[in-house]
């Protein structure tokens, strides 16, 4: 890993000109890398391509690089500090839906909660659930439009029941419930694992009551953990960090059960199922988390859930082009990589 080291001496306005041009060459990078993740990732929405990508001219962006991106809540240091206080998503629910502003980051990150379903916009209505953390630096590399994305958006409920847009960072408190929005850039399988304190993983997704168990998803078609039909994720009032690991693949993981063999571990319980991976299976998928990524994260919230959105996810449509982006939007820097793992950090205290 290379590391920046500034020379002490210096002479004059030269000193003050090394400053500026690094600056300016850190800032140009990160807006390079925004381009890459957030356009290719569009790049393969219903009528995008790479002449038609979201301009991110007009966007108010903040930019950052981390050599580790463990998690959205991890990255403290790195990202825009959370400006929500419990209760904004009851002052914004008025806004009118809009492409949130976003800002790059190159790291790798990743994770999540505990109970529930995708919602996956099919008229049979599939619930999932959604982690990953970066240790090389690679702000401006460029990233391919078929490397494995995904764009995950983070929604509290507010007082009226509306779903609106918060910032992951933000911490939780007793009460206050939740939902996670992801799309993915390509069709693939989806697993979602959560743990406490980054401890006793379990599967929420997929589960053998949504689907019979089945995972595979499609490009850009909208899901949602938990369903709508399950209801939110509500934070107790005991203090901790959850995890949501989001796993998305171009082929099943080995040695993680599915559709029949799922049915079969969970022996027809009309309850919930819990599934653990063996830890040798669950060091294996958290080491993906480790793989560079080019990440792009919005720095506004607190806008609606748009009809657009409701309908794509209640029908199962691709999302078009001139949908809502994601909050944020994570893209492998190589196309070789089969999987990308994502780790979401929900603190509440």
């Amino acid at each position: 890993m290379f590391t920046k080291h500034i020379v002490a001496v210096c002479l004059g306005v030269f000193c003050a000109t090394a400053f500026s041009l690094t600056s300016f060459a850190q800032t140009t990078q990160a807006q390079d890398d925004e381009t890459s993740a957030r356009g290719a990732f569009f790049a393969t929405r219903p009528g995008g391509n790479s002449a038609n990508r979201p301009s991110t001219a007009n966007r108010k962006t903040t930019t950052a690089t981390t050599t580790s991106g463990a998690s959205s809540t991890a990255n403290k240091a790195s990202n825009a500090r959370r400006s929500d206080a419990k209760g904004s998503s009851a002052t914004s629910k008025s806004e009118p839906a809009k492409k949130p502003a976003s800002t790059s980051t190159a790291r790798k990150s990743g994770a999540g909660t505990n109970k529930g379903g995708v919602e996956t916009g099919s008229s049979a209505a599939m619930s999932l659930a959604s982690a990953p953390e970066g240790t090389t630096e690679n702000v401006g590399e460029s990233v391919a439009a078929d490397s494995i994305g995904l764009g995950y958006t983070l929604y509290m409920r507010a007082d009226n029941g509306d779903a609106v847009r918060v910032d992951p960072e933000k911490e939780f408190g007793a009460g206050d419930q939740i939902r996670v929005s992801l799309e993915a850039n390509t069709d693939g399988y989806l697993y979602i694992f959560h743990t406490e304190d980054d401890r006793n993983p379990q599967m929420l997704f997929p589960d053998a009551r949504l689907s019979a168990g089945a995972n595979s998803i499609r490009a850009h078609v909208p899901y949602q953990v938990p369903s709508s039909l399950i209801d939110w994720f509500k934070f107790d009032d005991k203090p901790a960090i959850e995890q949501l690991y989001i796993v998305l693949t171009r082929a099943p993981l080995p040695d993680v059960p599915t559709g029949t063999a799922l049915a079969k571990y969970c022996g027809g319980n009309s309850g919930a199922c819990v599934w653990r991976p063996a830890p040798q299976t669950w060091a294996q998928i958290k080491s993906h988390a480790a793989a560079p990524v080019a990440v792009s994260k919005s720095v506004e919230f607190g806008q609606k859930e748009s009809l657009v959105e409701r309908d794509a996810l209640t029908r199962g449509i691709g999302l078009s082009l001139d949908a809502p982006s994601p909050s944020i939007v994570r893209m492998n820097t190589s196309s070789n990589k089969n999987i990308l793992v994502t780790t979401i950090d929900l603190v509440h205290k």
